[in-house]
C-alpha cells in the first residue's frame, strides 16, 4: 500500500501532458544577490534535464582544460504547490522515481504559467552529481581526495543557452594524491573555473542498443532484474548518436585555428564518413567553421573543435544516461600540439622520415599529425573505445609494404592511438611504405556498422568476423594479462618491434646533437633528449615484458568449445624475459655519446643509473602472479620456479664469475631481494583472504600472488648463498658494497623468520 501511495503521489507531481509541452520556452537563470535563481516554465514539468561541469580554466595542465567532472546523471522535473522536484527516474529495479533536489518555489508569474526557484542546492559543487573529482586522472596520479575550500570559491556568472543554463564558479581544492603504490603524502591545491549546466534532454528517446563484449563501445549502465534468476543486474547500454531517421552529426571548427590546422581537423573528423556509408547511413559528419552572431562554443548541446591547453587532444561527450544517446561532443585541440609532434617524431621516425630531424617542424609534418589525432579522438566521440588489439592486427612485413599499407593502413582500428609506423625502416618512405595513421582500419568500419546499421542482424555479424586478428578487441582492463593489448606498440611480433627499437635510438643517440645543440632549440628539450631515447628503449622493453606470464584471451560464447585462456609459449616468454634482463644491463651504446649526455649536464652514466633502477621501473617480479596464473588455468610450461631461476643465472651472473662489480649493480640485487622478501610468505592469512576468489582479469587474484611466496622464499635463501659464495673473490671497495648486499638479505631473512 505504501509503494502504491508513493507511486501515485510522483504521478500527481510529474505533468504528463508531452504533447502540450513548449520547447522552446526553456529556463531563465537569474542572480538575487548571492542566490542562483531560475524561472522554469510549467511546460517543462515531466520532461528529463541533466547536469553536467566542464572544466573550463585549471591551474595545472595535469588536470585539463575541458575534463568532464560530473556523472551527467538524467532527472526529471516535477512539482508541488511549494517545491519544484528533480527526480531520479525508476528503474526496474524498484520502478520509483527518487527524489534527488527539493527547491522552494519564490513564486509565480501572473498567469501561473512560470515559477521561481531558488537553485543554489541544484549547482552545489559539493554534491557529486555536480561535482565528483575523485578517481579523476592528475597527470600521473589519480585524485584520492578533494577538500573545497569554501572561503575561496567565488560565483563568476551565470550562462543561458538555447536548451541549456548553468553557473561559472572558480573554485578551489585540497588535493590527496594516489599512485599504484598507494596514497601520496600531502596535499596539492588546485584552482579552476567549472561551468555546471542543467539541459534539457530529448523527448523521443533512442532506441538501447546492449554492449557486447566483442565490440569496444563507451556505455551507460542500468540496473535490472534478470527474467531468469530474479536477481538484479547491470545492464550495460551502447552510447551512440541517434541516427536512423537521417540526423546529421554537425561539429562547429574553432576559427582560431590557422587554416592548416583547421583543414587537417576537417579531413581526420570527415574521413569517418567513408565507415557510415559502409553503414548505409551516407555522410552523416558535417564540418562548418564557427558561425557569427549568437553561436555559444560553450553550448552543452553543441559539438564543437575548439583551441585549448596541454599537448594532447581531448575530448568530452555530453551522453543521455538513460538512453545512452550521444548529444554532442567537444574536441579540444591542444595549443602546444606541435612540441609534442615534434618530440614524438625525432624518437620514434626521424631515421625514416628526414622532416623529423629538426627542432622546427615543416607545417606538413604537423598537419598529417594532427589529422591522424583528430581521427582517432574522434572515433571515441562516436560511440566507440579505444581497441589496444589495432595495432597487433598486422605482421613486421606487412607494416613494411607500400601495397598493404596504402589499401589497409598500419593499425586495425585507428582508436589505438598509433600515430607512426614504428616498424618503419630507413628507405621506407622512398618505396612509398605509409608512415602516418591517417585511414580508418577494417576493425573501425566494421565496429560502426554493428553499432549504426539497424538492418544487420548483428550477431551473425560478430561471429562471422571472429577469430580474425583484424577484429580483434581487447579492452584495457586485459592488457595487462594479454600482450596482444599493449599500448605503444605495433605489429603482433614483440620481438622485431623491440629490435627495430633499439636500433633506431641508436642510430638517433648518434645523430642527435647536430639536430638539437643549435640556436632556437630549448634548453629543458635538450636537457631530456636523452630521457626521451632513453625512455623509448623503456618503453620497446615494456612491451616484450607482456610475454611473460602472457594470457591470450578468448571472448568464448557460450556454448562453445573454444579454450577461454591459451598461454604464450613457453619459449617465447623465456626468451622476452632473457632479452629484456640482457640487454638492459648495456646502454653502452648511449654513456658513447658524451656531447649528447652532457647537454644535461656532466658525469651522466646511463648505464649505471639502469642498472639501479630498471629493475623496480619494469616491474618484471610484478608479473610472476601471471606466470603463476597462465600455469593453472592454460597449463603452461614456464612455471614460477622456471622464471625464477632464469632471473637469478641472470643477476648474479657477473658476481657468479668474479667479474668487475659495475656500478649500480649491488642496487640492482638488493631490489631483487626486497621483491623476493615482499613476496615471501610474511602473512599466512593471505592465503586465507585467497581461498574460495574468483578468477578475474581486472586484477590479478591473490590465489595467484600465494602460488609464488614459497618459490620466492627459496630464491631469496639461493640469493643469500650465492652472495657469501662470490663475496670471498672481492675485496677493498667492492667487498664493501656486496657486504652491504649480504647485511640486507640476511636482515630480510631473519625478519621472515
Amino acid at each position: 500500500m505504501r509503494r502504491l501511495l508513493h507511486t501515485a503521489l510522483l504521478a500527481l507531481l510529474v505533468a504528463g501532458n508531452a504533447a502540450a509541452q513548449d520547447t522552446t520556452r526553456f529556463i531563465r537563470i537569474f542572480t538575487q544577490g548571492e542566490k542562483i535563481m531560475l524561472e522554469v516554465p510549467d511546460t517543462l514539468l515531466g520532461r528529463r534535464v541533466m547536469l553536467s561541469s566542464v572544466l573550463r580554466k585549471s591551474s595545472d595542465s595535469s588536470l585539463a582544460e575541458g575534463t568532464d567532472l560530473s556523472h551527467g546523471s538524467a532527472m526529471k522535473l516535477g512539482k508541488t504547490d511549494s517545491l519544484l522536484l528533480l527526480l531520479r527516474p525508476s528503474d526496474a529495479l524498484n520502478g520509483l522515481d527518487a527524489i534527488e533536489r527539493a527547491l522552494p518555489i519564490k513564486k509565480y508569474s501572473a498567469d501561473s504559467s512560470r515559477f521561481t526557484v531558488e537553485a543554489d542546492k541544484l549547482f552545489d559543487p559539493d554534491w557529486e552529481s555536480v561535482i565528483r573529482l575523485k578517481g579523476h586522472k592528475y597527470g600521473e596520479y589519480s585524485i584520492f581526495s578533494a577538500s573545497r575550500k569554501d572561503k575561496l570559491t567565488a560565483l563568476k556568472g551565470t550562462r543561458s543557452y538555447p536548451g541549456s543554463v548553468g553557473v561559472l564558479r572558480e573554485l578551489t581544492y585540497d588535493l590527496k594524491l594516489s599512485s599504484l603504490f598507494g596514497e601520496m603524502n600531502g596535499t596539492y591545491p588546485f584552482t579552476g573555473e567549472v561551468e555546471t549546466c542543467l539541459t534539457l534532454l530529448p523527448e523521443h528517446l533512442i532506441k538501447p542498443l546492449k554492449a557486447d563484449s566483442r565490440v569496444g563501445t563507451r556505455t551507460v549502465q542500468r540496473r535490472e532484474i534478470d527474467s531468469l534468476s530474479g536477481g538484479i543486474r547491470a545492464q550495460a547500454w551502447v552510447a551512440r548518436w541517434k541516427l536512423d531517421q537521417g540526423e546529421h552529426i554537425r561539429l562547429y571548427v574553432d576559427t582560431l585555428l590557422a587554416q592548416p590546422w583547421s583543414d587537417a581537423v576537417r579531413d581526420g573528423l570527415l574521413a569517418w564518413n567513408e565507415a557510415f556509408r559502409e553503414a548505409g547511413l551516407g555522410d552523416v559528419i558535417e564540418v562548418a567553421p564557427y558561425p557569427a552572431g549568437t553561436f555559444h562554443a560553450g553550448d552543452p548541446l553543441v559539438s564543437t573543435v575548439s583551441l585549448g591547453r596541454g599537448s594532447s587532444l581531448s575530448a568530452n561527450l555530453t551522453v543521455d544516461s538513460e538512453t545512452g544517446e550521444i548529444l554532442a561532443c567537444k574536441l579540444s585541440i591542444p595549443t602546444d600540439f606541435v612540441s609534442a609532434v615534434r618530440r614524438k617524431g625525432m624518437v620514434q621516425i626521424s631515421d625514416v622520415d628526414p622532416r623529423y630531424r629538426s627542432y622546427d617542424l615543416p607545417a606538413d609534418a604537423v598537419a598529417e599529425a594532427l589529422q591522424s589525432r583528430t581521427l582517432s579522438t574522434f572515433g571515441l566521440c562516436l560511440g566507440l573505445s579505444r581497441n589496444l588489439a589495432g595495432s597487433h592486427a598486422y605482421s613486421p612485413s606487412q607494416l613494411r609494404d607500400p601495397d598493404f599499407t596504402r589499401a589497409h593502413g598500419i593499425t586495425a582500428s585507428v582508436t589505438d592511438d598509433v600515430l607512426f609506423n614504428l616498424l618503419a625502416r630507413p628507405g621506407d618512405q622512398e618505396r612509398g611504405v605509409v608512415l602516418v595513421s591517417r585511414q580508418l582500419g577494417c576493425y573501425d568500419r566494421y565496429a560502426i556498422r554493428w553499432i549504426y546499421d539497424e538492418r544487420l542482424d548483428r550477431q551473425a555479424w560478430l561471429e562471422s568476423h571472429g577469430g580474425q586478428d583484424e577484429y580483434l578487441y581487447l579492452a584495457q582492463n586485459n592488457a595487462n594479462t594479454d600482450p596482444r593489448g599493449v599500448a605503444n606498440d605495433l605489429g603482433n611480433d614483440p620481438f622485431e618491434f623491440y629490435r627495430t627499437q633499439r636500433t633506431r635510438q641508436q642510430w638517433i643517440a648518434s645523430q642527435a646533437v647536430s639536430w638539437i645543440d643549435v640556436p632556437g632549440v630549448s634548453s629543458s628539450f635538450k636537457d631530456l633528449f636523452a630521457d626521451y631515447v632513453w625512455l623509448e628503449v623503456f618503453n620497446a622493453s615494456r612491451v616484450l615484458s607482456f610475454q611473460l606470464g602472457g594470457l591470450y584471451v578468448q571472448d568464448r560464447r557460450e556454448g562453445s568449445l573454444e579454450p577461454k585462456y591459451t598461454a604464450v609459449p613457453e619459449k617465447v616468454q623465456r626468451e622476452a624475459l632473457l632479452r629484456i634482463l640482457r640487454d638492459w644491463d648495456e646502454f653502452s651504446w648511449l654513456d658513447e655519446q658524451r656531447d649528447l649526455l652532457t647537454l644535461a649536464g656532466a658525469n651522466r652514466d646511463v648505464s649505471s643509473f639502469s642498472r639501479a633502477n630498471y629493475w623496480s621501473d619494469m616491474r618484471l617480479a610484478q608479473r610472476l602472479p601471471l606466470v603463476a596464473m597462465s600455469e593453472q588455468v592454460a597449463g603452461s610450461g614456464y612455471t614460477v620456479e622456471k622464471a625464477l631461476r632464469d632471473m637469478e643465472a641472470e643477476l648474479t651472473r657477473n658476481i657468479r664469475r668474479g667479474g668487475t662489480l659495475r656500478p649500480g649493480e649491488e642496487m640492482l640485487l638488493a631490489r631483487y631481494a626486497v621483491t623476493l622478501c615482499q613476496a615471501s610468505p610474511i602473512l599466512t592469512a593471505r592465503q586465507k583472504e585467497a581461498s574460495g576468489k574468483e578468477l578475474t582479469l581486472q586484477t590479478v587474484p591473490e590465489v595467484y600472488a600465494v602460488n609464488i611466496e614459497a618459490p620466492c622464499y627459496q630464491a631469496l635463501l639461493r640469493l643469500d648463498k650465492i652472495v657469501k659464495k662470490a663475496i670471498r673473490h672481492y675485496s677493498g671497495t667492492e667487498k664493501g658494497r656486496l657486504a652491504y648486499l649480504q647485511q640486507t638479505i640476511e636482515t630480510m631473512y631473519y625478519t621472515l623468520k
